[in-house]
This record gives C-alpha cells, sequence and structure tokens, in this order.
C-alpha cells in the first residue's frame, strides 16, 4: 500500500495528502494479504510480491501497467491485464 501512495505521487501527480487519503480508503475495502509464498517468476523480484499477493487473496486480475507484469499474460491463476483491456472485458459484463 505504500508503494501506491508513492506512485500516485510520483506517477500521477497527486499531492502527498491526496495520495495518503487514496491509500486509507483503499485500505477499508481492499483484502490485504501475507502471503506465505513468493514466486521467482517475474523479471522484476518486487512483482513477485503483487503476484504472491494476488494468488493469496485469490484475485481474478491485476489491472496494471507494469510492462514486467504485463509480459507474463497470466500466473499462478491470475490473469494480467492493462487497464484498457480490462475495460474491454467490463464492458461485457
Amino acid at each position: 500500500m505504500s508503494e501506491l501512495e508513492d506512485v500516485l505521487v510520483r506517477r500521477f501527480g497527486y499531492s502527498p495528502a491526496a495520495a495518503r487519503e487514496t491509500r486509507l480508503e483503499m485500505e477499508l475495502v481492499a483484502v490485504l494479504v501475507e502471503p506465505a509464498r513468493v514466486p521467482g517468476v517475474c523479471r522484476d523480484p518486487d512483482d513477485d510480491h503483487v503476484l504472491a499477493a494476488a494468488a493469496g487473496g485469490r484475485a481474478g486480475w491485476i489491472v496494471t501497467g507494469d510492462k514486467d507484469l504485463l509480459e507474463l499474460r497470466s500466473c499462478c491463476g491470475v490473469e494480467i491485464l492493462t487497464v484498457a483491456h480490462f475495460l474491454e472485458l467490463a464492458q461485457g459484463w
């Protein structure tokens, strides 16, 4: 969650206060998991923790712009999609 806060400021121009508020709101609705096992499958080892958390939380998708994750397409039963692809799929629901 701290990475979310950092990315909101660094990449999306949020003020630190707005990023913190967004993080707090996300923590209210998010299912936080501490995976027992972290697979070593991604080019960026930090992203392996994202994969493990998604699998541990039984997520259906990871929606991201991260190229290292997107390259995998899926892992541990979790599809990895761009925002555009996810929104395209969501239109059919």
